[in-house]
C-alpha cells in the first residue's frame, strides 16, 4: 500500500477566522493509498456530506501500534498532537472514490479553556471516531451552511463573526462530549476496540449465515449457541437454534464509512 501525505482535493468554499477555519472540500481517494497525517496543532472535525465507503479506517500508531485500524463514522474528530494514518479498503473493481466533507480546524483553546486537557487515551480516541452527539452535529451543520453561503454574503465581516460565535459553542460541546465519554470508561472486561471487533465479526457471520449458499451444518453443529456482542451505544444478540439464525435484538444501527483530512 502506498503512503502519502496528500490526497487530491478541491476546496469548494472556505471561511477563515482567528478561531477556526471552515472548508467544504471534495476529496478523491485512490485504491491502495494510506494517508499519513502529522501531529496537528488544532482540533480537526470532519462531517461527511456524501456517502462514503464502508472500508474507511484510521490508526493512531503511537497509541495503538501500526497494525490496529478502526472504522470511522459520519462525524470524526482528530485531536491535536496525535499522528494519524487513514486507509480505505475499496470494494473489488473500484479504483477511486470521491466524497465531500466539511472540515473544521478549531483552535484548541476553545476546548481546553473549560477543563484540563488530560490524556488522549483509548476511551477518548475511540469516542472521536464516530461522534453521535446531536449538539455537535447541529453546530457542524450551521458551519457548513455558513461556509457555503459565504461567497454571496452581503457582509463578510458578519459571516466571520458568526463563525467565531459558533466555534466557541462548538468548543464547549466538544469538551462536554469527551468528558462524558471519560466518565463512562469501562472498569473491567474487554476493551472497547475488542468489543467492536466482535460486533464486526458477528455481523459478517450473520450476513453470510443467511445466504442461501451457506451450508446449514457449516462450522456450527446442530444444537444451539448464542453470540452476544456489545459496543458503545449498541447491544446486539445473534442466536442460532438447529441451524437457523435470527437476530434477536438490535439497539441501534452502526454507521461506517470514510475519513477526511
Amino acid at each position: 500500500m502506498r503512503t502519502t501525505k496528500v490526497i487530491p482535493a478541491a476546496i469548494e468554499s472556505e471561511i477563515r477566522t482567528d478561531l477556526a477555519i471552515v472548508q467544504v472540500i471534495r476529496l478523491d481517494w485512490r485504491e491502495d493509498t494510506a494517508l499519513q497525517i502529522d501531529p496537528l496543532e488544532h482540533f480537526q472535525i470532519d462531517l461527511c456530506l456524501s456517502a462514503r465507503l464502508q472500508g474507511m479506517r484510521v490508526c493512531y500508531p503511537e497509541q495503538w501500534g501500526p497494525a490496529r485500524f478502526e472504522r470511522v463514522g459520519e462525524l470524526l474528530l482528530i485531536p491535536p498532537g496525535k499522528p494519524v494514518v487513514a486507509r480505505c479498503d475499496f470494494p473489488q473493481g473500484t479504483e477511486h472514490y470521491t466524497h465531500s466533507s466539511t472540515v473544521i480546524r478549531l483552535n484548541p483553546d476553545l476546548v481546553y479553556q473549560w477543563s484540563e486537557p488530560g490524556d488522549w487515551d483509548d476511551v477518548r480516541l475511540e469516542a472521536g471516531l464516530d461522534i453521535d452527539d446531536p449538539s455537535i452535529y447541529s453546530l457542524m451543520g450551521r458551519l457548513t451552511r455558513e461556509a457555503m453561503a459565504a461567497p454571496e454574503a452581503s457582509s463578510p465581516a458578519s459571516s466571520q463573526r458568526l463563525i467565531d460565535l459558533i466555534a466557541e459553542q462548538l468548543g464547549i460541546e466538544i469538551n462536554r462530549y469527551f468528558r462524558g465519554r471519560q466518565d463512562l470508561e469501562f472498569k473491567g472486561g474487554l476493551a472497547t476496540w475488542r468489543l467492536r471487533r466482535i460486533d464486526e465479526r458477528t455481523h459478517n457471520w450473520a450476513r453470510h449465515r443467511a445466504s442461501p449458499s451457506w451450508p446449514s451444518s457449516a462450522i456450527y453443529p446442530r444444537g444451539s449457541c448464542s453470540v452476544v456482542s456489545a459496543s458503545a451505544g449498541a447491544v446486539q444478540s445473534v442466536a442460532t437454534l438447529n441451524g437457523a439464525a435470527s437476530k434477536t435484538q438490535s439497539a441501534c444501527c452502526s454507521r461506517e464509512h470514510l475519513f477526511i483530512v
